[in-house]
């Protein structure tokens, strides 16, 4: 990844195993968070928790944390994901990386179609060509995963067009997350999760 400002929404924790997203993810957030994870990793294959408070992002950098999780998972390395709150846009398309997806009760879920965003605003002038390729790939890989993973897939497509806003209720009964869990410290919550 190239090199960027600092951020400090990503934060870890090395004992109790657990990375926690809060805000927006840029690449910056993308670079420290695959810092936290290569040092949780290196540690042991113990399960690691990771924590979303996040009301999306720039596309390729929660790509880039989707595929660092679900590599992870390929060697053997268990990782939950939690939304905390909000965990909307590319956060919910991260939230879906994990081998168990959970939520806390009050959380609130957005997805849709993918946007164009330039210096964190949204642009609004007509794509090129390969701008509209690259949305619709990314679509359509959204749309797989989230299809996927959850049920009914007509269902889950309608409100993907729709840019839909659901809550836990409605995420469980998609199946797009596995459990809802009490709002707690991170810790706490990483043993209700873990066992």
């Amino acid at each position: 990844m190239p090199r960027t400002h600092k951020t400090r929404n990503v934060r870890t924790s090395v004992r109790d195993r657990w990375i926690s997203i809060q805000g927006a993810i840029t690449v910056a957030t993308a670079t420290n968070f695959e810092k936290s994870l290569a040092k949780l990793a290196q540690k042991n294959a113990e399960p690691i928790v990771v924590f979303l408070e996040s009301p999306g992002g720039e596309t390729f950098a929660c790509l880039a944390i989707y595929f660092l999780i679900t590599n992870l998972i390929k060697k053997q390395t268990p990782v939950y994901t939690v939304g905390v709150g909000t965990a909307r846009s590319g956060a919910f398309f991260v939230s879906q990386a994990g081998v168990r997806r959970f939520a806390t009760k009050a959380t609130r879920f957005l997805f849709h179609r993918t946007q164009r965003f330039s210096n964190g605003r949204i642009v609004d002038s007509v794509p090129t060509e390969e701008e509209l390729r690259e949305l619709a790939t990314v679509d359509i890989a959204q749309l797989l995963l989230y299809t996927e993973r959850g049920r009914p897939a007509r269902t889950i497509q309608k409100l993907f067009k729709r840019g839909a806003k659901i809550g836990t209720k409605t995420a469980l009964k998609l199946n797009l997350i596995d459990a809802v869990i009490p709002r707690g410290s991170f810790s706490n919550m990483r043993s209700l999760i873990v066992c």
